[in-house]
């Protein structure tokens, strides 16, 4: 918007540079969600469940969605970074950041408590 036009930053190149610091900070996000319990998974007997607490401190074995989170913005972040030599339209990098969060988050919605 207006601010990036005064700074004198192209749009798209502006949100290709910060996809990739959403996502670092995204991964660092989720991980302290799993530490304190918010954004916490529905109880589980499965293989994948992990003990972890919910917001008041309740442990049980529960899906980690923050850490599956966390996971999903690691292995997007490599993706970013191996391909940050290839030609994209500005603006297409951040937008398939979006996007693939959104995705992942409409997906692991239903892994929440």
């Amino acid at each position: 918007g207006p601010v990036l036009a005064v700074a004198g930053l192209p749009f798209g190149a502006f949100w290709d540079a910060a996809a990739v610091t959403m996502l670092v900070g995204l991964v660092l996000t989720r991980v302290g969600c799993f530490m304190n319990g918010c954004c916490v998974g529905r109880p589980t007997a499965g293989w994948l469940g992990l003990p972890s607490p919910d917001v008041h401190g309740t442990i049980k074995r529960r899906i980690p969605t923050q850490l599956l989170e966390a996971a999903w913005g690691v292995a997007v972040l490599m993706v970013v970074l191996a391909t940050l030599s290839a030609q994209w339209p500005a603006g297409a990098r951040g937008a398939a950041v979006v996007a693939s969060y959104s995705a992942f988050r409409i997906v692991s919605q239903g892994w929440r408590e």
